[in-house]
């Protein structure tokens, strides 16, 4: 569809940043028909143009094959996902910014993008050429990602849960006074567990409690000192070095919200460990603001042999052929080669992950070299997590098709579970932390066995996910059975047996 002066607009999202793309598409002297929103109830019209939730308009617009669909959301690592959801609804023209630049459709779909979110831009709307929305293909996405391993550099998005922070040799070459304590506790952490500027970013926006803020800024202050030689670091100087690092964020909250491209164009540089991750070696402020405003995967420059090291080719064919095995892929895979499961599942598993960490962070769990069983894992995704973060992991998988799956992802993205079939298979084992999901509930009583110290109950309610987290502690396993049994169990919750784990 070519854009004209009579093509009609539909901006999903109808906050400041739908305002500003309806400006733009007023401007150019061409009409905005409605807008998409989940608060449609409360907000009823904008700028004088109704606003609808999806369904209803759908109700009202029964031709959809020559309306144009805006995506606004500012996430525009959720905009696939709302795509795909806006085509299953029989709209077929849909503007959003695609990640995945590596193609003649993405190409088209991003300059459009651009022309309405950027109107700097110079690029004109009317005679636009907007393609039907395409549904990405696994096997087009992998030879395009082969293409691309040809550069030398290669940007890419990456999932979090595969960003960690500085190598502990990249640290210590950066250390003076190597306070061995202090070594030990900052480098080589999930950015999903632990990373001071990722609280810190959270404290500037404030989303954290007072006593959080607190203790980020204490860690922070130490980590600072065992890196100069002097540790009697004036009071004057801290102030003025946080108010830096205020400022730090303040820019990037204007670059957020006015030029968000800056973020594409200036990608985090990380590079490949051998355990199967990167480690971020440049613009960690970047990717703690990200990841503070709620993104799932970032952009992040890499050299081709590591990409390569990712991508592990040679492993790909083998969860292909265990993926058709499987009814459904229900969480992520952390690989170039599954996108489209990845966006599929990652909302709801990412939240899951990042409240599981930080609650075990605050907790002060530390990971390394504790025993942890996952109980009916599915493709393992959360215990694999738990592996690279250097713990001893036992999945139990039930269903034989989903634990070979879990098998090959393992051995795709380099990690080592211990993967069992049952029970039987445990030797009477305890486990520091038990994961145990509602769906593993025919053998719950047993699973309760195993729990030595933290005890997690999974359950599918992503809406409430952790609205009370810490259900209790010190319950006994009569206690939570009953709790459980009884149905008085409805969100995800995390039960401590002992506070010395």
């Amino acid at each position: 569809m070519q854009i004209s002066s009579l093509s009609k607009f539909i901006i999903y999202g109808a906050g400041t940043r739908g305002k500003e793309y309806c400006k733009v598409i007023k401007e150019n002297n061409m009409n905005v028909i409605a807008f998409i929103d989940r608060s449609a109830e409360k907000l009823q019209n904008v700028m004088g143009i109704p606003v609808y939730t999806l369904e209803d308009l759908c109700r009202i617009f029964v031709d959809r094959d020559e309306i144009l669909v805006v995506i606004s959301v500012t996430n525009v690592f959720l905009h696939f996902n709302i795509a795909e959801t806006i085509y299953n609804f029989g709209f077929r023209y849909i503007i959003y910014k695609e990640l995945y630049d590596y193609s003649l459709y993405s190409k088209e779909i991003n300059r459009a993008y651009l022309a309405i979110s950027m109107p700097n831009s110079k690029i004109k709307i009317k005679g636009l050429e907007i393609p039907l929305f395409a549904i990405h293909e696994t096997e087009r996405d992998a030879e395009e990602v082969r293409e691309e391993s040809e550069q030398l550099f290669i940007t890419r998005p990456v999932p979090i849960d595969l960003l960690f922070g500085l190598s502990k040799d990249f640290y210590l070459s950066a250390v003076t006074i190597q306070n061995e304590e202090m070594i030990d506790k900052i480098p080589d952490k999930s950015l999903l567990y632990f990373t001071i500027s990722k609280d810190m970013m959270r404290g500037f926006s404030d989303s954290v409690s007072e006593e959080d803020w607190n203790n980020c800024i204490e860690l922070y202050f130490k980590q600072r000192r065992c890196m100069e030689e002097d540790r009697r670091i004036d009071p004057d100087r801290e102030d003025a070095h946080l108010r830096e690092r205020y400022s730090i964020f303040q820019n990037m909250e204007l670059l957020y919200n006015t030029n968000i491209n800056f973020f594409y164009e200036n990608p985090i540089d990380v590079k490949w460990n051998q355990k199967g991750y990167f480690n971020i070696e440049d613009g960690n402020n970047r990717a703690a603001f990200l990841f503070a405003k709620g993104w799932n995967m970032l952009p992040c420059r890499m050299e081709k042999e590591d990409h390569c090291l990712w991508i592990n080719e040679k492993k790909v064919d083998a969860v292909k052929e265990s993926i058709k095995n499987v009814q459904e892929v229900e969480y992520p895979i952390s690989h170039p080669f599954y996108i489209k499961s990845l966006y599929k599942s990652m909302p709801f598993c990412y939240i899951k992950l990042k409240k599981l960490c930080d609650w075990l962070y605050k907790k002060d769990v530390v990971l390394d070299n504790k025993s942890i069983l996952d109980v009916e894992c599915r493709n393992g995704f959360i215990g694999r997590h738990f592996a690279r973060m250097g713990a001893n992991v036992t999945a139990l998988e039930t269903d034989e098709a989903n634990r070979e799956l879990c098998m090959r992802i393992d051995d795709l993205l380099y990690i080592k579970q211990n993967i069992v079939k049952d029970c039987n298979d445990l030797d009477d084992r305890r486990f520091h932390i038990v994961l145990i999901p509602v769906w593993g509930s025919k053998n719950f009583n047993k699973y309760l066995e195993y729990a030595q110290n933290i005890l997690i109950i999974d359950t599918y309610e992503p809406d409430f996910l952790f609205s009370d987290s810490v259900l209790s502690e010190d319950y006994t396993m009569e206690e939570v059975c009953s709790l459980f049994y009884d149905n008085k169990i409805m969100h995800t919750v995390i039960l401590q047996k002992m506070r010395d784990l």
